[in-house]
């Protein structure tokens, strides 16, 4: 392994898996063996380095950090990658701004090896960056796209019993333009819909041409739309944590149930479960 910084970007739409990607690289036990220190902090539209900085010291350290200076933030970091082998991921980056890049990266000439993967939809932010090329995901192929909307929609199965559905199913999987968040999303919502009209509504949506090019989007709208309405001030009520925000599913339940949003007597006789709602 080289010495110095290095910089993947992952570069495309989104819903398109990006981040599912970087993910498999983290997660992956070869590439365990090969750093010191790992680290994953979700950017966003919010590129203010001091933030950034705090919130990669506490992804690498596994430990908060109460400093805000950002001259002590950075010798902070400094002194905890000195000599390290770092893998750090910065996730759904935005940032155009070329001078705040070099602001955050200052502190990593210290480590040994320095390996950032970044995602990102705008080429531009790759370009100012990335130290190799950036890896663009392919779109899935419209047999991949079916065989995805096939093991959420039908649960795998081969849906010869229900053709009308399959015919109606393909056309919407067609709409989603080979994004695999958006074929999940949809065939989820699919999953327990057995009636035609159902099926027929979500391909006929005037979503699918507001968001035109958010196809993403649009699915997760459809979806929303369609959720029972006990259900929705559960997700909306999500909204209040962070971007990537690692949520508890117990703790998340107990809140609902003190937002009065589960009814005490299901809570109270444990008939709700979380697995019904893919909590």
């Amino acid at each position: 392994m080289g010495n110095g910084i290095s910089v993947i970007p992952i570069v495309g739409k989104g819903g398109l898996g990006k981040t599912t990607i970087a993910q498999l690289v983290y997660n992956d036990s070869e590439v365990k063996e090969r750093f010191h220190l790992f680290g994953w902090v979700c950017i966003s539209d919010d590129f203010d380095v001091p933030r950034l900085t705090k919130a990669i010291i506490e992804s690498l350290t596994k430990s908060s950090c109460d400093l805000t200076q950002l001259s002590t933030l950075q010798d902070t970091l400094r002194e905890n990658v000195k000599g390290k082998r770092v893998l750090l991921v910065l996730d759904d980056d935005w940032n155009e701004q070329q001078s705040h890049w070099e602001s955050l990266r200052i502190p990593f000439v210290a480590a040994e090896t320095v390996r950032i993967i970044v995602t990102c939809r705008n080429g531009k932010v790759a370009e100012i960056m990335q130290t190799v090329h950036p890896y663009r995901p392919g779109y899935l192929s419209p047999e991949q796209s079916w065989s995805l909307f096939r093991l959420y929609a039908f649960g795998g199965g081969d849906p010869v019993e229900q053709p009308r559905l399959a015919d109606i199913g393909k056309q919407i999987v067609d709409r989603c333009s080979g994004l695999p968040l958006a074929v999940k999303t949809i065939g989820s919502l699919l999953r327990h819909e057995i009636d035609e009209d159902g099926w027929m509504e979500v391909l006929q949506s005037d979503l699918w041409e507001l968001d035109k090019n958010n196809e993403t989007l649009a699915s997760l709208r459809l979806s929303y739309n369609r959720m029972p309405a006990h259900l929705k001030p559960c997700f909306v009520y999500c909204s209040l944590f962070p971007k990537d925000y690692v949520l508890d599913r117990d703790a998340l339940v107990r809140l609902w149930m003190a937002q009065g949003y589960i009814p005490t007597l299901i809570s109270k006789t444990k008939q709700w479960r979380t697995s019904e709602i893919n909590v």
